[in-house]
């Protein structure tokens, strides 16, 4: 007789949160477009970054992410975009890693990171006078969230988590990710600093099945999926 094997316990979603994350996702690809953004139900586009794509010796300054209030109060979403250019393509395939280096503060051992998404986050170039990690910190400062929701979509969400982590370490907030068909991002050292650092039911990851992205980057490269 086969043996009954029990599906693996998943974390029960909100579902009127799930819906607004995915919306402000698909809107944050809008902004990059140049088309209309439509807010989640209840909330306001407030704000922007932008992100570095580099090419060899050059680069291009993207459109990378919307903030959304919710109505006067102190919730925020912070929404990134996937991949949606040619440039973007080439940053997914640098599956070499770099170490991963908080915005403030420290963590030990240091995390080994994908160097390609690491180098949207980090880098600055053309004239741009901050990175992408750099806008966020500001953005944090200016609104001060209460209670910070940070989701994304394939790229934008390997992006929406070096940004949890960072804050974790870096400006301790209360947030919560919940990010739809993410690759994955770093190494064992990663997937541990991510769990040892960020709450229990604070990250949560979403995504078909039957979707080839979030297995990548390919396993001989070493690399682990964070959250639940």
């Amino acid at each position: 007789m086969a043996a009954t094997i029990p599906p693996p316990t998943q974390p029960t979603l909100d579902t009127t949160l799930t819906i607004a994350l995915a919306v402000a996702s698909k809107a944050a690809y809008d902004y990059y477009n140049g088309d209309p953004i439509t807010p989640p139900q209840g909330y306001t586009q407030v704000d922007e970054w932008t992100g570095w794509d580099a090419f060899l010796f050059t680069g291009s300054e993207e459109k990378y992410g919307l903030v959304f209030q919710q109505g006067d109060s102190g919730t925020f979403i912070f929404a990134f975009r996937g991949t949606d250019s040619d440039l973007d393509g080439w940053e997914d395939v640098h599956f070499i890693t770099t170490g991963f280096a908080p915005y403030q503060g420290s963590i030990n051992p240091t995390p080994e990171v994908s160097s390609g998404f690491y180098g949207i986050y980090d880098s600055i170039g053309g004239s741009m006078t901050q990175s992408m990690r750099q806008q966020l910190f500001a953005l944090i400062a200016k609104y001060q969230p209460t209670q910070l929701y940070v989701t994304g979509h394939s790229l934008g969400a390997a992006l929406s988590q070096l940004f949890s982590l960072d804050l974790a370490i870096s400006q301790p907030t209360t947030s919560a990710n919940i990010n739809f068909a993410s690759p994955m991002v770093g190494t064992d050292s990663w997937q541990t600093a991510y769990a040892d650092t960020i709450a229990s039911g604070a990250s949560i990851r979403v995504y078909n099945y039957w979707d080839y992205v979030p297995t990548l980057p390919p396993s001989q490269f070493g690399y682990d999926a964070v959250g639940e």
